[in-house]
């Protein structure tokens, strides 16, 4: 390690739904598909072994190019929190490193506080690009269930 410290992003969102439909969503490739990609015009495809140790991914085919960000399940304590590894297949996104995304649901009134939180970031520059992509799609996330 160089001595750098870790890029971190966090982010919450308030969804209308129980803790366990929102963990739900993160993990059925069904669902996953209707909103991780920030791009609502996109073609997803969304694979997922849902373990520790499993892996995961989802292709993205969009306007600009195809897109596939992949990892592997480090911790599934359902429905209060998913861990797992984050890469791009594709240059220029490829960052060549196992960035790790956190996701804690707490119920809360009028449904789940989504809690993410996304580290390990080779550049601040990545840290920047994947925290407007995870706001756009936790928005798309809550759009899937309503507003609180």
């Amino acid at each position: 390690m160089s001595g750098e410290p870790l890029r971190r992003i966090e982010l919450a969102q308030v969804v209308a739904a129980s803790p366990e439909a929102v963990f739900d969503a993160w993990s059925s490739t069904e669902q996953l598909a209707r909103w991780i990609c920030p791009d609502p015009t996109a073609r997803v495809v969304a694979k997922t072994d849902l373990r520790p140790g499993g892996s995961w991914s989802v292709r993205m085919d969009t306007s600009a190019g195809a897109f596939t960000a992949f990892g592997a399940y480090r911790e599934v304590a359902r429905p209060l929190r998913l861990a797992f590894t984050w890469d791009w297949r594709e240059p220029p996104q490829a960052m060549g490193v196992d960035t790790v995304a956190t996701v804690e649901f707490a119920a809360v009134d009028g449904g789940t506080n989504v809690l993410l939180s996304h580290c390990g970031f080779p550049s601040a520059e990545a840290a920047e690009g994947h925290e407007v992509g995870w706001k756009l799609a936790l928005e798309r996330l809550a759009a899937i269930f309503g507003t609180t």
